[in-house]
């Protein structure tokens, strides 16, 4: 349970913050952009997060229905995000430029924001 409160606030901040940065830098859709168009900053980021993603997958699975079930699939998908770009780079950089794009992108933000507090609030208050 340890591992699983310690990983809840991670995924909490990191989620808030980065939600947070979203609505309020608008000079960071065109960074995105930029760091998307760079195909060695991409591999050498996407190696980092398949490290990141391997990590919680084998260090944290717990397939249960409570917050240690939410924080395994979290990892999951942080694993398969990373496998997608080491495999088909292209189309996931190109589905990476559409969200950057769309009228999605402060959605998608808001729903971080609300998914990390909605972390911290469990990881800070089991």
């Amino acid at each position: 349970m340890e591992l699983t409160l310690f990983l809840t606030k991670i995924f909490g901040a990191f989620l808030s913050l980065i939600g947070l940065a979203l609505l309020a830098n608008n000079n960071l859709k065109s960074i995105i952009r930029e760091i998307i168009k760079d195909k060695n900053l991409i591999f050498l980021l996407n190696i980092l997060g398949l490290v990141a993603g391997l990590t919680l997958v084998i260090s944290h699975s717990f397939w249960t229905a409570d917050l240690a079930g939410v924080i395994t699939v979290l990892g999951w998908l942080v694993l398969i995000k990373h496998l997608a770009i080491l495999f088909w780079r292209d189309k996931m950089l190109a589905l990476a430029l559409k969200f950057v794009g769309n009228n999605w992108y402060e959605t998608w933000a808001i729903a971080a924001i609300l998914l990390g507090l909605w972390l911290l609030w469990n990881g800070f208050n089991p």
